[in-house]
């Protein structure tokens, strides 16, 4: 789950990428209990309108206008 693959082929592709993650358990392999589905449910709820709101500021925030590199970075990383 560290998106390791997707960042990989966006940047063979030349498309810009970005990753969020929401965490749901801050105590994996720590706790002796394991965790339940229902219980990482509950917690992508508590963080969903932290997550509606990044995102909508994402959203304001990028330009139009293409001031990055990303088209190609993907060319030349192909030729290394």
């Amino acid at each position: 789950m560290t998106n390791v693959p997707e960042v990989v082929l966006a940047r063979e592709a030349g498309l810009c990428y970005a990753t969020i993650a929401l965490p749901t358990n801050y105590a994996a392999g720590i706790s002796s209990t394991p965790l339940t589905h229902e219980e990482v449910l509950e917690e992508m709820e508590k963080g969903k309108p932290l997550l509606n709101s990044l995102l909508a500021g994402c959203i304001e925030a990028i330009s139009p206008v293409h001031q990055c590199n990303c088209a190609e970075a993907g060319k030349n990383w192909l030729k290394e």
